[in-house]
């Protein structure tokens, strides 16, 4: 009887960890709105403004990613796929890194210094650009591990049967994936919809916000609480309502998964699967070549040895730290995270 009673111990603390943590905050952001008469908000032309910007640029952010990550996931799927662990790192990179810190790598071969020569800065093409960037793995391994699995007996009774691989292809492979494709999609869009980071550091003009950074300046600049609350209860429907299509699909996609994870030896050519998966695995990697470069490249006049000892000196500067103290904020904050 240990076990049962252990287990509904653990439920019942797992449901009063969910409630504090998630649905009480949640319950008294609505309940903020509510009693500061801010819900007017929800139906001000401005809002949806920045709700139709916010949509728009990530349609377009999403739409890159799929034809960059699709190829991608393609050749993940190819048994003789040269590389393959490495070219699963390589698109894992983008979205391990924190947002400001692949924003920056952007920055670094799209930016007014970057290595490219062309300053997109504060323009629509740097916002796809980037999200693409940090995206692209997402579509890479959602539709990859689903392709390794999706029908691997029927794809070689057709090609038994002469079908060529564009038939195989478009009658047999998208189909199957078509789960994978819409929940990749989704989470990409998502992603993109309420990317904060990424617009601050690329595109600060209001006329690129989202409705997070919207929520960030109402507080920042103006300490309006009531209009950042009204909007970021606004974001979290619009966001309930944008996962909706990943939620339905995940198990879907998970189910067909388990029951089949071996694909078969028939596949693509080993020289076409890499020239599928290099134009996404060089959007990854120029930017990231462009801010290591940037990094070992110090100022005129300065060498190495001095910027290294510039960011461990205390700056002047209220708000700016330095780097053992960020480390340490950084290495505290995430473990305290990861132990609760």
């Amino acid at each position: 009887m240990r076990a049962p009673r252990f287990a509904h111990a653990l439920g019942l603390f797992g449901a009063a960890a969910l409630t504090l943590g998630v649905l009480l905050p949640l319950a008294m952001l609505a309940l903020r709105t509510l009693e500061a008469g801010a819900v007017a908000l929800f139906f001000a032309a401005d809002s949806w403004g920045v709700v139709g910007r916010s949509a728009l640029q990530a349609a377009a952010s999403t739409l890159a990613a799929l034809l960059l990550g699709l190829p991608a996931a393609w050749a993940l799927a190819q048994p003789r796929l040269p590389f393959e662990r490495l070219w699963r790192a390589i698109f894992i990179v983008p979205f391990v890194l924190p947002s400001l810190v692949a924003a920056t790598a952007v920055l670094a071969y799209f930016g007014p210094r970057g290595l490219l020569g062309i300053d997109l800065r504060d323009s629509w093409w740097i916002i796809v650009i980037a999200h693409a960037f940090y995206n692209v793995g997402v579509v890479a391994r959602i539709v990859g591990q689903h392709l390794q699995g999706a029908a691997p007996r029927l794809l070689e009774a057709a090609s038994t049967l002469g079908a060529s691989p564009w038939r195989r292809a478009l009658r047999i492979t998208l189909p199957t994936a078509r789960p994978a494709l819409i929940a990749a999609a989704a989470l990409v869009f998502l992603f993109s919809f309420t990317s904060f980071g990424v617009i601050l550091m690329l595109a600060p003009h209001p006329t690129f916000a989202t409705l997070e950074v919207e929520v960030y300046r109402k507080v920042a600049r103006t300490f309006d609480l009531s209009g950042a609350s009204a909007l970021a209860l606004l974001q979290l429907l619009l966001v309930l309502l944008i996962a909706q299509p990943y939620l339905r699909t995940q198990r879907r996609s998970g189910l067909e998964l388990t029951r089949s994870r071996q694909h078969g030896q028939m596949g693509a050519p080993p020289l076409a699967a890499l020239v599928a998966v290099l134009p996404p695995a060089l959007l990854v990697l120029l930017p990231l070549a462009a801010l290591l470069g940037l990094a070992l490249s110090p100022p005129a006049g300065a060498s190495m040895a001095s910027v290294w000892a510039s960011l461990n000196t205390p700056p002047r500067f209220i708000g700016i730290t330095d780097l053992p103290t960020a480390l340490g904020n950084s290495l505290r904050f995430g473990a305290a995270g990861a132990a609760l």
